[in-house]
Parts: C-alpha cells; structure tokens; sequence
C-alpha cells in the first residue's frame, strides 16, 4: 500500500503542474500589452488545453482506485486469506468475481490451487474494476462492497464532488460527443486548479482508509 500512495502522490503532482500551467496561461493570455511576444495561444487551443485537464485529472482518479483495490486482493494473497476467514463483504465479492473465471478451460483448476484460499482473488479482474465511471459515489460505493471507509473532511475534499464534472466531461471527450474546444469553453483555469486540489485531498484520505483497513486487517471476519 505504500507503493500504492507513492504512485498516488507522484501523479498527483504532474496533475498539478498541468493545471498551474494553465492557470499560468490564463493570467498571460488575459494581461493586456504582455511583454512576452513570443507566446502565441490561440484561443482555441487554450480551450483545448483546459479540456485534456479534465483527461489527465479522471487518469489520476481511476488510476488511483484502481491501484487501491489491487492493493487489497495483492494483501489477501500475501496473507493466505481463506474464504471462511474474509469478512462477508469480501465473500460477496468473490462469488461474484467467479463468472471471469473460464471454466471451460481444461487447465483452469490447475490455477484454483487451494481453491479455500484461492476463492478470494482467483476471479479479481482489475481491468474489469471500473470503465469510464469513477465519481465520488462510485467510490462510496467501492467501499461499502469492500468494508473500508469512504469518510472524507468535506472542507478539504469537498466529499468529492468535483468527480462528477471530471467523469462527464471525460467520458464526453473520450467518445467524441464534444468537441475539446466546446468543452474547455465554459470552465476556467482557477476553477480546474481548484478541483483537481479537492480531488487530490479526497483521493489520499481514501488510500488512507484502505491503508488502515490492511494495517488493522479489516478484510478479516468480525
């Protein structure tokens, strides 16, 4: 899990800078009589830069709770936590991750080994975790099948609610039903400087969670 904050943190930066970029931008473009000659932002490109924000601020999102996740079935592994043992929360999960397993296969008992064991993380896909939709409910309600806290300091984080904006605008990017420059029109660089630091602060206090829940072995039965 330190790993997995590591990561976070060094992400969470390069968003940062993307976003101080175009708030730097923003303040040149907007400065009448600059003495910079040399900079030349059309105002559609501009646009198009504040857009590929809300592509760079989701990657950090699913990225990160994806990772999250891994992080848990990557501890139920090392532990060799048996399906008797997991907390009914994770028993749910399991019998549901078994549909990815291709049962069909000749060789697929093979790679069940213990299935007691095994039951846990042998169907765990993380590819299949999320697909465009990470928003702070999707979050919450990761962490309710999974038994770790979503509870965030709604002054910092805002509860994650900037998450809906970036899922929407990404999802609209992403399959082509705006157009970047329709969509960088109606936001401004502050105001995405200022999400993506709610964004941030929200996503660490949940790796946060997901830490104590390993460290306190909350995946374990009650």
């Amino acid at each position: 899990m330190l790993e997995t904050i590591k990561e976070f943190k060094s992400r969470a930066l390069e968003v940062r800078d993307y976003c101080k970029m175009i708030v730097t931008l923003e303040k040149i473009i907007d400065s009448k009589g600059h003495p910079s000659e040399r900079l030349r932002v059309s105002d559609d490109l501009f646009k198009t830069l504040k857009a590929g924000a809300y592509l760079v601020i989701y990657n950090l999102v699913e990225s990160t709770m994806r990772n999250a996740i891994q992080a848990i079935y990557d501890e139920l592994r090392t532990e060799g936590v048996s399906y008797a043992d997991a907390r009914d929360e994770l028993k749910r999960v399991a019998l549901r991750n078994l549909k990815n397993i291709n049962l069909s296969d000749k060789d697929a008992h093979l790679r069940m080994g213990d299935i007691s064991t095994n039951i846990l993380t042998i169907g765990f896909r993380a590819d299949q975790l999320f697909s465009g939709n990470v928003d702070a409910k999707a979050i919450r309600d990761k962490a309710e099948e999974y038994g770790f806290s979503s509870t965030t300091d709604p002054k910092r984080t805002h509860n994650g609610a900037p998450l809906l904006t970036i899922k929407t605008n990404r999802n609209d990017l992403a399959h082509g039903v705006k157009a970047f420059t329709e969509v960088g029109r109606g936001v401004s660089a502050v105001n995405l400087f200022r999400d993506q630091q709610r964004i941030a602060r929200y996503l660490l206090d949940i790796l946060v969670h997901v830490r104590n829940y390993l460290d306190t072995q909350e995946y374990r039965r009650l």
